[in-house]
């Protein structure tokens, strides 16, 4: 082998070589940055600034709370249990239609059944029932003329599979009516979890087109499993309209009461089409509400842990109130607002849990404020008595 080809080959060698030697550290630094954790955490400030959101001074100093009267079972003025097979219920959001309130219960139970949870399909069970009045004065608790009912019983209207792990229970979270329909939205519930946590799959609408009579599922208006509208506090345009005109507002939680609220709307003609749903996304530089057609793109409008909403405006204080049980204090909050996209006051504690222990579910009702603003009647449930009682809330404002 000539001189010439040896020097080749070896300048061949040493080339090679080098191309090794660099693969080798390539990959040893790509497998320790496979090695590496990637830190996702968001920084302190950036932290910070998430959690700065946007509120405005309240005007409500503080509220006194008094109970009113039992509205359900047996211990009530109503006598639900011996009038309506309605021993234990829950829940008690209210809507009108035809002069008439109606009140929308939870998980019911009635004679020979174990009160909350209950199991199984033979027990005497429902999910779900509705009652009506056309008692407008809660001053001195409320008398139901009826229930919607079947053989003198509260009947169920949303049908479940009472199997756990399987849609297990329907629980509507509130009611409207819409030219001369009825519309329950529920959610369909899988498993009861620890206080304050249940799994469910799907959020729905059914339909009454005969006041109450018969009721059918609307299969085109449903929100998905992880929803933030699977339960929703319901506002008509009635309300207010010179801000909501003729537009229906839903402030919506996922299940559970560990949720942020966010908002969506629609047209009061067009509340069965589920296209025409908008959603709020904030507000430009000059403070108007910002809406898209996709709920991925909807932002949370109060940031906080909440289950169980309900929405009035008080035309007399001039502000919006929204009332929900905190996740992480079990007390029920209340925040207030000038505009129903907010902001939002900070919140403040309405009813405390150590007061009214196993509280949950407060609902407010527009007819239900009195004296210029300054007093709010509500529903509210209680775990213990397993019912639901007429609450007064006396506000008493800063400046007083």
């Amino acid at each position: 082998m000539g001189k010439h080809v040896l020097v080749k080959l070896s300048i061949l060698l040493i080339a090679l070589l080098l191309v090794m030697v660099g693969c080798s550290k390539e990959n040893a630094e790509e497998k320790d940055n496979e090695n590496k954790v990637v830190d996702k955490t968001p920084s302190k400030e950036l932290e910070e600034e998430e959690e700065k959101q946007e509120t405005i001074p309240s005007i409500i100093d503080f509220v006194r709370i008094s109970e009113v009267e039992q509205l359900t079972g047996q211990n009530s003025v109503n006598k639900t249990e011996e009038r309506y097979d309605v021993g234990g219920t829950d829940l008690g959001s209210i809507f009108e239609m035809d002069d008439k309130l109606y009140y929308v219960f939870g998980d019911t139970f009635g004679a020979n059944s174990t009160l909350p949870p209950g199991e199984g399909p033979t027990t005497n069970w429902r999910s779900n029932v509705v009652a009506y009045s056309t008692d407008k004065d809660p001053s001195d608790g409320i008398v139901l003329d009826g229930f919607l009912e079947e053989n003198g019983v509260a009947k169920e209207l949303i049908p479940s599979n009472k199997l756990h792990g399987n849609f297990l229970t329907a629980i509507p979270t509130y009611g409207v009516s819409v030219n001369d329909n009825m519309y329950l939205y529920y959610m369909a519930v899988d498993v009861w979890g620890e206080p304050g946590v249940w799994a469910t799959s799907h959020a729905g609408v059914y339909k009454s087109a005969d006041k109450g009579e018969t009721w059918e599922k609307l299969d085109d208006l449903e929100w998905g499993i992880a929803s933030n509208f699977t339960q929703v506090a319901i506002v008509k345009p009635n309300q207010n309209e010179a801000v909501l005109g003729e537009e229906i507002y839903f402030y919506g939680v996922k299940p559970g009461r560990y949720s942020n609220i966010q908002l969506m709307k629609v047209h009061q003609n067009d509340i069965e089409n589920k296209d025409k749903y908008v959603y709020f996304t904030g507000v430009d530089e000059e403070g108007n509400p910002q809406w898209s057609s996709e709920e991925k793109d909807a932002t949370n409008m109060i940031e906080t842990t909440a289950g169980e909403l309900s929405v009035v405006w008080n035309e007399d204080l001039q502000r919006w109130l929204l009332t929900y049980i905190n996740g992480t204090t079990t007390n029920i909050d209340l925040v207030e607002a000038e505009n129903p996209w907010g902001p939002w006051t900070e919140p403040q504690t309405m009813v405390s849990q150590s007061a009214y222990p196993g509280l949950y579910g407060s609902y407010m009702h527009p007819q239900f404020i009195q004296d210029n603003g300054k007093t709010l009647y509500f529903t509210m449930s209680r775990w213990g008595p397993y019912n639901t009682f007429i609450m007064k809330a006396d506000i008493v404002l800063k400046e007083e």
